[in-house]
């Protein structure tokens, strides 16, 4: 029987909106857990151990991704956490797991004691030595522990999210503190404005799980020795919003940015985010014991 991979629970119901692949898969439904608010893919077999470790999250296994663009497409949310979290890494041993293309792990070594990354897709690895970056396939293979540990927009991609949570508490030492980004399946664009368009968008068939702060809450209430706190993260303004609404497809960020300016950009994620429907989940753990 078909049950809540967070909590448990066979109370659920089906989302609407597609889950967009480009492979054959078994998954057709995307379900909410009545119970705990997990938002989840009705079958994840396509995702297969080797999956991450063979470039197989992009759009095509045999595709050739060039690193020099894809650091480029993710500086803004790069810098963004380095700037977020430059005091707290100075001077630290920080650890990312599922560095990706390593850019926040070049923007963190300028600050840091220490960084290690762990990144099972091996693509770029080549690179990374040349940069002296040290970056390990697995984080059971490293034995020490980190005063900072970070992962974004990961726990969306893992099946059991309860023993990944866990993984990065081990790897953390005691007041040390873990900082978790994931996408937000209470987005406005779902959830406030429910634009059918960026449903069949943004479900995806390597995003196996998706976390609301009703979700995230329960995860973390239910493990011993830490305590927790979020922060408002709104990647997309209300240009891209606009622009899902009247046109119907994404790209308004950089189409209709001129609506965007700093204040109307942070009373936006402001308003969204104390209704809970900013599109990025941004947690802030702290290890006691």
């Amino acid at each position: 029987m078909l049950v809540c991979p967070l909590c448990s629970s066979s109370d659920f119901k089906i989302r609407p909106g597609k889950i967009r692949t480009t492979n054959i898969i078994k998954a057709s439904k995307v379900l909410e857990c009545n119970s705990c608010g997990f938002v989840f893919l009705d079958d994840t077999s396509h995702i297969s151990n080797l999956h991450y470790q063979e470039s197989r999250m992009f759009e095509s296994d045999k595709q050739e991704v060039d690193l020099a663009k894809y650091r480029q497409e993710t500086k803004v949310d790069d810098v963004r956490r380095f700037e977020f979290l430059k005091a707290q890494i100075t001077g630290k041993e920080v650890l990312e797991v599922g560095s990706g293309n390593s850019s926040f792990l070049l923007l963190a070594q300028t600050k840091a004691a220490r960084v290690v990354g762990i990144e099972p897709d091996r693509q770029f690895q080549d690179q990374f030595r040349k940069e002296q970056l040290e970056i390990h396939a697995d984080i059971e293979s490293l034995e020490s522990q980190f005063d900072v540990v970070c992962t974004f927009h990961v726990i969306e991609h893992i099946k059991d999210v309860r023993k990944f949570v866990g993984s990065l508490i081990r790897k953390t030492r005691r007041g040390g503190k873990i900082y978790i980004e994931t996408p937000n399946s209470d987005d406005a664009l779902i959830t406030l404005y429910e634009s059918r368009e960026f449903m069949d968008f943004t479900y995806w068939d390597n995003h196996l799980g998706l976390l609301n702060h009703k979700s995230m809450q329960f995860l973390l209430d239910d493990l011993n020795g830490i305590e927790y706190k979020s922060h408002y993260v709104q990647r997309y303004g209300i240009g891209n919003h606009l622009h899902w609404l009247a046109k119907k497809a994404g790209g308004g960020h950089l189409k209709w940015n001129f609506l965007e300016n700093s204040e109307i950009t942070q009373g936006y994620q402001k308003s969204l985010g104390e209704i809970g429907k900013n599109d990025t989940l941004f947690y802030e753990i702290t290890k006691l014991t």
